[in-house]
């Protein structure tokens, strides 16, 4: 038999001694959601410029039009749960279904921002390194697909973990039991979403950016190309690497603090606690990220860059 405690019932959010999901209050103020609504605008008119514009239609700018429709659905779902916390959104009753498909729903945003943001940090490495080998569209649309679909996978046993109980109080009858009911599935589960969500992207990347800066170095001490040429194959390793720090400043810490709240709840009940601050934090940290991202775009992007320019002279 499940025991219903605190930490069983928090899936997202922090939790109170009423056994209530706590919101973020800061998130519900007005201009807060300005800014928020004002940054997913952002977000969707990048994506919409990559989709109508010929200049961005390129298979590198996908990437970037795909990191902005999963920042958006991020934000999205960050402010949606944040408001049925607080009891102002109560759309539909909960059943069964209803809740295996939130713990889908949810969820599924984590696993494709992480693979989005490695996939761009490894297309500007390789672009760095071998100029002459362009990544074609189809490999693109292939990794776009790819990435949701692993996605996917990896969150589909959120429908077993997130189930429907009618005893809770409040307005959400959904709780956290384990995978299966059994503890071990529980934590198996938890290990391979830290492991193929965060930990092999993080070793991926670091690996690169070891290899991205011997050749560079390489270029740097044999002068063998001309300085503009090498100008821009190092712009695109700043690229990258900034999207490598942003992974595993934003992202990295997201997934190693929310692992603990991944496990059965009795092999971790006696420090949760101490995790909740922590958690909370990085869960933000990757939502700041998420809503920066029009800025961090315009500032990296050189054909955005031209782009505006051109507009201003005109």
């Amino acid at each position: 038999m499940d025991i219903v405690n605190k930490t069983d019932i928090v899936t997202e959010f922090s939790y109170s001694s009423k056994l209530k999901l706590v919101p973020y209050p800061w998130l519900s103020h007005p201009v807060t959601l300005i800014i928020i609504l004002i940054c997913a605008v952002g977000n969707i008119s990048i994506f919409a410029l990559v989709c109508l514009s010929k200049t961005f239609r390129r298979p590198s700018n996908y990437l970037i039009a795909n990191l902005c429709v999963a920042s958006v659905y991020f934000i999205s779902v960050f402010t949606f749960y944040n408001f049925r916390s607080e009891g102002i959104l109560h759309l539909w009753e909960y059943s069964p279904t209803v809740c295996s498909t939130l713990g889908v729903i949810q969820r599924l945003c984590l696993p494709v921002v992480p693979y989005n943001i490695m996939l761009i940090s490894l297309d500007r490495s390789k672009a760095a390194r071998n100029p002459l080998e362009h990544t074609t569209n189809r490999t693109i649309l292939i990794q776009i697909v790819c990435m949701w679909l692993l996605g996917l996978a990896i969150v589909l046993p959120r429908g077993m973990i997130n189930q429907y109980d009618e005893n809770l109080e409040g307005s959400y009858k959904c709780r956290k039991v384990s995978l299966g009911g059994s503890p071990i599935l529980q934590t198996i589960y938890a290990v391979v979403v830290l492991t193929f969500v965060y930990l092999i992207p993080f070793y991926i990347l670091i690996k690169e950016f070891i290899t991205l800066r011997s050749k560079m170095k390489f270029l740097t001490l044999s002068q063998v190309e001309q300085k503009k040429r090498f100008q821009h194959r190092l712009r695109l390793m700043q690229n990258s690497c900034i999207f490598t720090a942003i992974f595993i400043t934003c992202w990295l810490p997201q997934g190693v603090f929310q692992f603990p709240f991944d496990l059965p709840a009795e092999m971790t009940e006696k420090f949760r606690q101490y995790l909740i601050a922590p958690q909370t934090v990085s869960r933000q940290v990757a939502l700041l990220n998420t809503c920066l991202n029009p800025i961090l775009l315009l500032l990296l992007s050189f054909d955005v860059r031209e782009y505006l320019a051109s507009c201003s002279l005109v």
